[in-house]
Order: structure tokens, then C-alpha cells, then sequence
């Protein structure tokens, strides 16, 4: 017999909600002009650049990874 499903409590799930929108809305913003995108780019710059700095191991790299100058 299948388990039920656990909901998320109401606070949670618009928390999540509001955030997915904002990204739809920036995502849709890019696609229909591409200088839009700097938006989106600048939402997620500092977490890719710290995900590619631990995984590449230099400075050097993740800047390369993200084309940023930190």
C-alpha cells in the first residue's frame, strides 16, 4: 500500500512559491530581451561562483567558471 504523501505546511509552500515566480518571471524577461538576463546572472553569481571555487580548487578557476572578477 502506497505511503501518503507529506504536504509542506501552508508558510512553506508560498515561501517556495514566491521564489519559483520571481525566477519565472526573470527567466521570462531574458528570453524576450537578452539584457535582461543580467538579472537572473546576478541572483545566482555569488552560489555558482562558491560552488565552482570548491569544486575547482582555485580563485583562478572559478572566476573562469562564472566570468566574473572578483
Amino acid at each position: 500500500m502506497p505511503r501518503p504523501l507529506s504536504l509542506p505546511r501552508p508558510d512553506d509552500l508560498a515561501v517556495a512559491v514566491a521564489e519559483t515566480d520571481g525566477d519565472q518571471a526573470l527567466v521570462a524577461a531574458a528570453q524576450r530581451d537578452r539584457r535582461a538576463f543580467a538579472s537572473l546572472y546576478l541572483r545566482y553569481l555569488e552560489s555558482v561562483y562558491g560552488y565552482c571555487h570548491r569544486r575547482l580548487g582555485t580563485k583562478e578557476a572559478a572566476e573562469d567558471a562564472t566570468e566574473s572578477d572578483r
